[in-house]
Order: structure tokens, then sequence, then C-alpha cells
């Protein structure tokens, strides 16, 4: 194996978590790296802190390229990344997150014994907020999986930094300009929804990482909210931005991406006791697909509706009892 490897690590004020992150990169088994370090407007050291890795990394046969910019959110950072990597192979790696040493020995072995796969996932470990750790995948179903496109539009499998890579031929091909869409909420869905779009991708059942959930703590209930419906927006613009990129005109995408997310949204409602906007979403859910019966339990219970209220309450309790599914 002789292919490069541009790994793209986006960095705002993470000065404490460079040595790690830079530690576990300069001990993969794998070489050549080309680490592509971006700081994305940091009021920190985190710009010098990468700087003076660059001797350790060229001592052992790699190059570490490093770049500022103004504050612009991930999406553009990575953006920035991608203009400057000139591997056969290309990922992303969150600074507080953790490479395994064979990481990326593993994935380029896939890859380049599977030609015809322009996408390996992995295995990992998350992090949890208790201090356990619980592993990404474990439905077979989605291990076997070679078409994800569907799974990743819709949220149905983890798309987290370090758990994937992609060729860059193919990278290129959707992307011919080098550049992505920039969001502030993220640059792994412009990789690997994008290239996943007619093209395969294999699995690695392995844990070659840990993905370090660290969550943000909020004091202002009302800040929370609108901060977390501001997110949820966000991750909703970039896939209609890669439909649009990858001109898929098909209504039923569209419909059922509206569908979701004003499903996540009205779950957002109700853990804020926002019954006024749950009873508008709810609305227009209706114009989109028939809601299902506990949906439409807490709608008629905020509307104080308490007989149509509990009959759906019943109605929900005997599709869970059958397993009916109230979909299209």
């Amino acid at each position: 194996m002789s292919g490069i490897v541009s790994i793209i690590v986006c960095c705002y004020n993470g000065e404490e978590f460079i040595d790690n992150c830079f530690d576990c990169l300069l001990t993969q088994i794998y070489s050549p790296l080309e680490v592509v370090f971006i700081d994305d407007g940091s009021s920190d050291n985190s710009f010098n802190k990468a700087v003076s890795y660059r001797e350790s990394f060229l001592n052992r046969g790699d190059r570490l390229l490093c770049f500022s910019q103004d504050n612009k959110g991930v999406g553009a950072a990575a953006s920035l990344g991608l203009l400057h990597s000139t591997g056969d192979y290309i990922c992303c790696f969150d600074i507080d997150d953790y490479l395994y040493h064979d990481s990326i020995y593993e994935m380029v072995s896939f890859l380049e014994s599977n030609p015809s796969y322009d996408i390996v996932r992995t295995n990992g470990f998350k992090e949890n907020i208790d201090g356990s750790k619980s592993l990404f995948v474990v439905s077979e179903i989605e291990k076997g999986k070679t078409d994800i496109f569907e799974d990743i539009l819709f949220g149905r499998i983890n798309n987290w930094s370090g758990s994937y890579m992609v060729r860059s031929s193919a990278l290129w091909e959707v992307y011919p300009t080098h550049t992505i869409y920039e969001s502030r909420y993220g640059q792994n869905l412009q990789l690997l929804l994008a290239v996943s779009y007619g093209r395969k991708a294999g699995f690695i059942d392995k844990p070659l990482m840990e993905y370090r959930f660290n969550p943000s703590s909020f004091t202002n209930k009302d800040k929370e909210y609108d901060q977390k419906l501001e997110t949820i927006l966000g991750f909703k613009s970039i896939r209609l931005a890669i439909l649009n990129h990858l001109k898929l005109d098909s209504d039923i995408y569209y419909r059922l991406l509206e569908v979701e997310y004003l499903m996540m949204i009205m779950d957002l409602d109700l853990i804020y006791d926002r019954h006024d906007l749950y009873k508008t979403h709810y609305e227009e859910l209706k114009l989109l697909k028939r809601p299902d019966p506990l949906t439409s339990y807490y709608y008629y219970q905020f509307c104080n509706n308490f007989i149509k209220a509990y009959y759906f309450r019943f109605k929900s309790f005997i599709c869970r009892l059958f397993s009916f599914n109230y979909s299209f």
C-alpha cells in the first residue's frame, strides 16, 4: 500500500485536545499521511500548537499542513481543507476524538482490496455521558449494506468523523471544484452522503475509533430550544443542498425529509412544552402524511379535546401491540 491519505482536522478553540489528536495520528501504523489542519478562527493557541508538530510528522514521512481562517464553521473549514488535500483517500477527524493505531491501515486496506467500493465505514465506540462506551453499529443488516445513501439521507446510520474514508477520485467526481456546501453544522454529510449516491460502501466490523461526545450545557431553557432548533434546521439545509447538488428531483426524498424534520422539531416542542408550536407543526405534518396515533394524542391533548386524545392513546397502544405501521 502506498496511497496518500489526507486527514482533514477542523479545530475551533481545541488547544487542549491537540496533543491527544496528533499523538494518535503519529502512532498510526499507516504512512504516508497528509494531515490538513484548519483553525476556524480560534481565540486560543490552537494554531501555533498545531504548527509545532510539523517536524514530528515530517520525521515519520508524513506532512502536516496548517491553515487558519476567520470563524465560519466546520463546513467552511473542511471546504478549505479539501482545497489543499492531495491524497488518494480522504477522511475527516474531529479534534477531540481518538483513532486507534490501525484505523487508517484497515480502511486503506479495504479500499485497495475492493476497487469497486468508494467508501468504507468502520465500527467504533461512542463515549456516553456517564463514561460508559457503546458500539456504533450492532445491527447485522446495517453492517451488510452497500447502498447507504438513503440511510445517511434520513439519519438511520451514523456519519461521525473518523469512522469512514472515501476515495478522492469519487469525491472529486461529485465536487469537481474541490469545495463543499459550507455549514456551521458539519462536514461529514457533505462527503459521505454525496459520495454514497450510486456508489458502494463497505463496512469493517471492528472498533477503530472512539467518538467522544461532550454535550454543551445551557442554563437558559429558551435559548437552548432556539439553539437546538437552529441545529436541526442546519442539518436539514445540508441534506437539501446535497440533493440539489446531485440534481435529484425525486419529490419523495424532499417529502420524506420534510416529514423527518417536522417530527424532530415536534419532539423538541414536546421536550420544552411548546404546545402551541406543536399544534402548528402538527397541522403542517398533516399536509404531508397521516400522523401516527401517539402524535395525534399529544395534539388533541394540547387542544383540550380529551375524548379524541384518549381515543388516539388507545389506538397507539393497539398499534404497538400488533406492530402496525403508520407510514405513507
